[in-house]
């Protein structure tokens, strides 16, 4: 557990400088942000047998280099195989495959926090504890995909639909998954008011009655037959984790009137992901679709936990309680998992 509280540790001091020195030096605040990038590239990059997929993408990797550019650019979701062919040129071995995945997932995800972050050492915080940064050991494919749709966030502000669709390709190029984001860009811009909070909860319920439906979409997207007798696809994922995903939406009521329109996307996107864990709370399979709705958390909390209509103190409290769940789910996720724990890196191996 040392190693992961360690680089936690790390990448919230390396963190709170680059927030410090932004506005007075930043240059000084670069070198900082280039440090941080290459901490979590190389914790990443550098692991072995660590996720749960590893040893499916170890072996995945000679199939990968034995098919054509060609094979490659035509298959379904290429970007990754791209990406260990030409990593291949550099350096011959699973790992330069691991370790360009998590330059990819780590610049796009530090510079965009970086760029639209109003409290960049909380959103840092908050990467590491909501899971977000450990997804990229497991599903190595999904977590790329969901960090190139993390990065269309200013697309769908800014309301360029064009540039977001793009943005979706390319996510899909390295999970087909991902295609379930492109109504993001129509949910973010909805007019967040309390009601709504009420017609998502009956939308959730009445997906929930037509459960089996939802593994029939997923079989459409992914291509993949779906077993219901293994409990990877049907059983639940824990409860805590559903809770905590719903636990963000208590905020809303307490949110600064005037302040709710500039708020909309983050309060929608704390609702959606909560509705989303709600939906797939009886599958691990299908709960996978929340790497991409969470992945957003780092981003929406701080605004709402900032214009609380609630005194100093107690806006302090409430961070300070919600970082504390989070940390401990964390924490908990991680030494419960034996694809997690105990952690190693390719120069801890005997030959």
């Amino acid at each position: 557990m040392i190693p992961y509280l360690l680089i936690l540790a790390l990448a919230w001091f390396l963190a709170s400088l680059i927030e410090k020195y932004q506005a007075t030096d930043p240059k000084l605040a670069l070198k900082y942000k280039y440090l941080l990038i290459a901490a979590l590239t190389a914790f990443v990059g550098l692991r072995y047998n660590v996720g749960s997929d590893y040893s499916a993408y170890v072996w995945d990797y000679e199939r990968f280099l034995a098919s054509s550019y060609s094979q490659i650019i035509t298959s379904k979701d290429p970007s990754l195989k791209l990406l260990a062919k030409l990593g291949s040129l550099i350096y011959d071995s699973p790992t330069t495959m691991f370790m360009l995945a998590a330059i990819v997932f780590t610049l796009i995800y530090i510079n965009s926090l970086y760029e639209n972050s109003i409290h960049f050492s909380l959103a840092i915080l908050l990467f590491f504890v909501c899971g977000t940064y450990l997804d990229s050991c497991g599903g190595v494919r999904q977590a790329l995909a969901a960090a190139v749709i993390f990065s269309g966030f200013k697309y769908v502000k800014e309301r360029q639909l064009l540039k977001y669709f793009l943005i979706i390709l390319l996510a899909c190029s390295f999970h087909s998954s991902a295609i379930v984001m492109l109504p993001l860009y129509l949910i973010l811009s909805c007019p967040s008011q309390l009601n709504k909070v009420f017609w998502l909860a009956i939308i959730t319920i009445t997906i929930l009655i037509a459960y089996s439906g939802l593994f029939s979409i997923a079989e459409s997207i992914t291509g993949k037959a779906i077993n219901l007798d293994n409990a990877y696809f049907s059983g639940g994922v824990n409860l805590f984790r559903v809770a905590v995903a719903v636990a963000p939406c208590v905020l809303i009521p307490f949110l600064r009137k005037e302040s709710s329109v500039q708020l909309t996307p983050y309060i929608n996107l704390v609702i959606l992901n909560a509705m989303l864990m709600c939906v797939t709370a009886h599958s691990t399979y299908l709960a996978r679709v929340g790497i991409y709705t969470t992945a957003f958390l780092p981003l929406a909390l701080p605004p709402l936990l900032y214009n609380l209509q609630l005194g100093k103190e107690s806006i302090r409290g409430i961070r300070l309680t919600m970082l504390a769940c989070y940390t401990f789910f964390w924490i908990y996720g991680i030494y419960n998992s034996a694809a997690l724990y105990p952690y190693q890196t390719v120069f801890s191996v005997t030959p």
